[in-house]
């Protein structure tokens, strides 16, 4: 309680007054009236405080029965279970909504550890639902900070969270260290805590390298569920530069439902090439190992693949490989060897619609028109086409050859061209020729060199009468339009 000041020069004064002529015993009979009537008025205030503390107490309490009260009476609080549990769903992010890899700054668990600390009812129905546990893990073998309590929570977590996702797939992320995994007991446990859902995991990530150790420890299970792979170099657990040899292990090999796989060959681990869809080489392929793992791909639709040192010309009597449920092929060259594009000799592709062509910086790369065209006449259906390369510059007649064998085309994406490439695309409703891409609705490009002449610079006309009123244009780096048939809003 505050304390009430008085002014002391006033107080003097009043007393001095009032004590004039009296003695001292006097005043000191004063004073012990005086500590009397604190004394009592001390006496009265604890009292009343006493009073007061019982009359806050039970005013907190009727507010929280009101409070309770209007709890119960709240939306929130009679919808039936059943329906907040898909607001808890709605409310938790979809990491691959999310900026890519953003699936590491661990949203969905926060949010779910979000709606489960909100009451004990709300707790229940988030740890018995079981779609809330399903998003993707990223196990860490590293070593943690915290010390040994540290690293019993993270294993406590991880377990948790695994047993209220059962029984749904789930999609693991790992992150290891090279070697010496098998020494650390932390590491095993963690090991152990993924070899029980081996059975259920739908996605299996190895970022990076990973030990031997470790892939030797899951190896033995079966993946039932296992849809995507991705399993980057592994590491001999003597000598992290030496490439761990995983032919041995055949579970990935057998596992059914395998589909999608982004794999280093370093690690030659077998896999089940005759029903993958989806094929990612993270490293550059060599022509022996191309032909002998994609001829068994039958069913194969999309494929990217890095191409280095392939031999010019190609060997004779070299079978074309047929891919007839094809659809995207992105093709990286990297090096320093020229080598003219003999990997398109290797492929046909007859169901081909969506076709990338990256040229990274000191590839070696020769564009060769001949290969190009022969690969477009076994791919008739390209209906997208992206050209991209560092300091790479397409000839504007090859380039214009390649869009004559391109008759479905409707998106096309391409670096480094100049103005002829652009006059060649004009085309206009007075025009008697026959438009070069006929059916093109989207044309992207990043950099163009050289002037435009004065028939295709009127405006960007080129471009918007691609195909007479539908063409759209994006001009990477200065400006975007979106064209109609007479005029152009950018």
């Amino acid at each position: 309680m505050d304390t009430t000041l008085f002014p002391m020069r006033t107080i003097l004064a009043q007393q001095i007054e009032r004590t004039k002529g009296r003695a001292s015993s006097e005043i000191k009979q004063l004073i012990a009236e005086s500590d009397s009537r604190v004394t009592s008025l001390r006496n009265e205030i604890t009292a009343l405080e006493s009073q007061i503390a019982a009359l806050v107490e039970r005013r907190d309490r009727e507010c929280a029965v009101g409070d309770a009260l209007r709890s119960l009476i709240a939306p929130i609080r009679i919808l039936p279970a059943e329906l907040l549990a898909e607001i808890f769903v709605l409310t938790i992010r979809d990491p691959s909504d999310e900026p890519k890899l953003v699936w590491r700054n661990l949203s969905h668990i926060q949010d779910v550890y979000r709606v489960s600390h909100v009451s004990c009812h709300w707790r229940q129905i988030a740890t018995g639902l079981t779609r809330l546990w399903t998003g993707p893990l990223e196990v860490t073998f590293y070593r943690r900070s915290g010390g040994q309590t540290g690293k019993e929570n993270y294993v406590q977590g991880l377990r948790a969270w695994l047993a209220r996702s059962a029984p749904l797939a789930v999609s693991i992320y790992i992150r290891s260290p090279i070697n010496g995994l098998d020494q650390i007991e932390f590491g095993s446990r963690l090991a152990e805590e993924l070899v029980h859902v081996a059975h259920r995991t739908r996605s299996l990530r190895f970022i990076n390298r990973t030990s031997g150790w470790l892939a030797q420890r899951l190896a033995g299970r079966k993946w039932d569920a296992l849809e995507e792979l991705e399993l980057g170099a592994v590491a001999s657990d003597d000598d992290p530069d030496v490439h761990f040899d995983c032919s041995n292990i055949l579970s990935f090999a057998t596992a059914p439902r395998l589909r999608k796989l982004t794999i280093d060959l370093t690690s030659r681990t077998p896999m089940p090439w005759a029903q993958l869809t989806d094929i990612t080489m993270l490293k550059p392929i060599l022509p022996e190992i191309f032909r002998d793992i994609f001829s068994q791909c039958k069913n194969v639709v999309r494929i990217g693949v890095l191409v280095r040192d392939w031999p010019v010309p190609s060997p004779p009597q070299t079978a074309v490989i047929a891919l007839d449920h094809l659809h995207v092929l992105d093709v990286h060259w990297v090096g320093n060897t020229v080598h003219e594009m003999v990997f398109l000799d290797s492929l046909s592709a007859p169901a081909l619609d969506d076709l990338s062509l990256n040229f990274h910086f000191n590839s070696g790369i020769e564009w060769a028109e001949v290969k190009l065209t022969a690969f477009q006449r076994r791919s008739p259906n390209i209906t997208k086409l992206k050209i991209k390369g560092n300091a790479f510059v397409l000839p504007s007649g090859a380039l214009i050859a390649a869009l004559r064998n391109a008759p479905a085309l409707t998106r096309l994406s391409i670096d480094f061209i100049d103005g002829d490439f652009l006059s060649a695309l004009y085309y206009a409703d007075d025009d008697d020729a026959e438009p070069l891409v006929p059916c093109l609705h989207s044309l992207t490009l990043a950099k163009i060199y050289g002037t435009l002449s004065q028939r295709g610079s009127r405006g960007y006309d080129c471009i918007a009468m691609v195909d007479g009123c539908r063409a759209g244009v994006a001009l990477e780096g200065t400006r975007s339009c979106a064209l109609d048939t007479n005029k152009i809003e950018g």
